[in-house]
């Protein structure tokens, strides 16, 4: 979703996939496990100062990057 650390870092996913020769493998091979350790770290270190940074990162991410 938007409101987690990976949704945020790749809001640029399908941009970044588009550009690749075999964007099923790249997605496989270099987004998704990166993708996980962002969530892993998320559930490891979660607490409302991370939940509070996330909505924050998210909110400038949109404001200033805005893909729509």
């Amino acid at each position: 979703g938007l409101l987690c650390l990976s949704g945020i870092y790749f809001m640029d996913e399908e941009a970044l996939l588009s550009q690749s020769d075999d964007p099923a493998r790249d997605y496989w091979l270099k987004i998704r496990p990166q993708k996980l350790a962002l969530d892993m770290f998320y559930i490891d270190h979660r607490c409302f100062l991370l939940k509070i940074a996330i909505v924050w990162m998210a909110l400038k991410a949109r404001l200033f990057n805005p893909h729509d």
